[in-house]
């Protein structure tokens, strides 16, 4: 089944709980497995601390809302984001269709993954690196 929220109101949550910080990449969302039911849009927020987390930013736009799943059956996969590193990550309802339901993953990676890289390369504390050297992530 998955997670289905008590009521259908934006701004249900979903939190995961990684343990201990990592470096977020990304995540897959799913709907409802044995009914029509899934989120539409969400929102993504993370952080090292319940109390302080904040949601990925589109730039000027503000908070990202993503577009989630079209049906209950199939996954939608984002890397829309470059890695954050959290503890937890908490999915914002945003809309959805039938009932507030979804299946989720969160995509690890470690600090030097450039699988979002558009340039070519990557930077980090030490230097530069080509955007081959590092692979897609994992699925936490």
């Amino acid at each position: 089944q998955g997670w289905s929220a008590q009521s259908n109101q934006k701004g249900e949550w979903l939190q995961v709980d990684l343990q201990t910080p990592q470096y977020v990449a990304g995540v897959v969302t799913q709907g409802r497995a044995d009914f029509p039911q899934y989120v539409t849009k969400y929102k993504i927020a993370l952080g090292n601390e319940v109390g302080t987390l904040e949601y990925v930013q589109c730039g000027y736009q503000g908070d990202c809302i993503f577009g989630g799943n079209d049906n209950s059956v199939d996954t939608k996969r984002y890397h829309t984001f470059s890695p954050q590193r959290a503890r937890y990550v908490r999915f914002v309802i945003e809309a959805w269709s039938g009932h507030v339901s979804m299946r989720v993953a969160v995509l690890l990676t470690n600090e030097k993954c450039c699988s979002l890289c558009s340039a070519g390369t990557y930077k980090n504390g030490t230097g530069s690196a080509p955007c081959e050297a590092c692979g897609e992530g994992k699925y936490a």
